[in-house]
């Protein structure tokens, strides 16, 4: 009876690890080979095998340098760096939430080629939305003009109130079995996290990923995977005592927790303020003279109050959590953090209570709110093409 690792499955890890150093900036045969820890001829052979698949490409260096190893060379012939080739496959998303239904399709390296949203009826049963899905789902693939071979599959997230996991993961393994499409089913805010990790080739690095909604939840991602926390809603942002007297926080149970004064509700505050500018406008030099503007409506105290003990409350949370996991980059997700003049002000309240910088180190999220369904297809990317190898 035979034991061990097969050779396919050796050569399938291989090439699982191949990918995911190309997409961490490894781009020379002679790097490769050194991370892989295997031999140049080995490098050679598999990565010939991923050209002739039509998965890999040699190309220059798009910044016009000379990137090569002086090292990766044969007979001195130069090897151009190898990329990813990245509409050799697609993938569909699929996200159910409060907007409906939306379904987008990306390549390998998660550029959006299509993405529709469909509305959805209030308390819908199960039996209409597979019904929905089904009809839709083909629907979409053939507007999109793409041959079914080149789809990996897809990739299901709900993030709708009282969707349970096994509903999810019925609905995933419906859809597989009517339309002959593999799809997985993935917890939204970690398919957030980890879809963001790999749009910034950071899935290895440390990545605290914020999300605004109701309440700020967060997951981190190091290592290719997410930690989320001992209760599952979230690696513990802002769940520290704060403040007295306050109600019970409904996540861990304690009063005085942080969190309480976290979220949509609090930083709305600073979404009234941000609407309002507070330069006047300049009548130029010799222009003819115009009645002056209505002045702009003086904010309310209590909205100002409001904004500043969320930045207040959000940078001790923040500190908490980088003090504890350290990351390398921390994203605010989410139609709350898009407003630009809203995430401007936030970040500049927060610096007067941190002790460090943060320009570049807190960033908005590279993936909108209204293309969620990106979640959806990088988790298929991930588990259908780079941990198969693109087999």
């Amino acid at each position: 009876m035979e034991t061990g690792i097969s050779k396919l499955n050796i050569r399938q890890r291989n090439r699982a690890e191949l990918l995911t150093l190309l997409r961490q900036g490894v781009h020379t045969r002679a790097d490769l080979a050194h991370r892989l820890g295997i031999s140049r001829p080995a490098v050679t052979l598999l990565v010939q095998h991923m050209l002739d698949e039509g998965i890999l490409v040699e190309k220059k260096d798009p910044r016009g340098t000379d990137t090569k190893n002086p090292s990766d060379s044969n007979s001195g012939r130069k090897r151009a760096p190898l990329f990813l080739q990245a509409n050799s496959r697609f993938a569909l998303g699929i996200t159910i939430d409060r907007h409906g239904l939306a379904i987008g399709i990306s390549n390998l390296e998660g550029e959006l080629i299509e993405r529709r949203l469909l509305p959805l009826e209030e308390e819908i049963t199960g039996e209409l939305l597979l019904s929905r899905l089904v009809t839709e789902i083909p629907a979409f693939i053939q507007t999109c003009g793409l041959p079914r071979e080149q789809i990996l599959g897809a990739g299901l997230c709900a993030d709708a109130e009282g969707f349970a996991e096994q509903r999810g993961l019925f609905l995933a393994q419906s859809v597989q079995q009517a339309l002959g499409i593999e799809t997985i089913c993935v917890p939204f805010l970690e398919a957030l996290a980890l879809a963001e990790a790999d749009l910034r080739g950071k899935s290895q690095e440390g990545l605290l990923f914020i999300r605004g909604r109701a309440e700020l939840t967060a997951v981190f991602v190091a290592n290719g995977k997410v930690h989320a926390g001992a209760h599952g809603r979230g690696v513990s942002f802002g769940h520290m005592i704060g403040g007295e007297g306050e109600e019970i926080c409904p996540v861990c149970g304690r009063r005085g927790c942080i969190s309480s004064g976290l979220g949509a509700e609090q930083l709305s505050a600073g979404v009234r303020l941000s609407m309002v500018d507070p330069l006047p406008d300049v009548q130029p030099e010799n222009s003819p003279a115009t009645e002056a503007p209505d002045p702009e409506p003086e904010q309310p105290e209590e909205d100002k109050d409001a904004f500043r003990d969320t930045a207040y409350r959000m940078a001790l949370a923040l500190d908490a959590a980088v003090s504890s996991l350290d990351p390398a980059l921390v994203v605010l997700y989410g139609e709350l953090f898009e407003n630009g003049a809203l995430y401007t002000n936030l970040r500049r309240s927060m610096a007067e209570y941190l002790p460090y910088d943060l320009q570049g180190f807190v960033q908005q999220s590279r993936i909108p709110a209204a293309a969620n369904c990106l979640a959806g297809c990088l988790a298929a990317v991930r588990e259908l093409f780079d941990q198969r190898g693109g087999l």
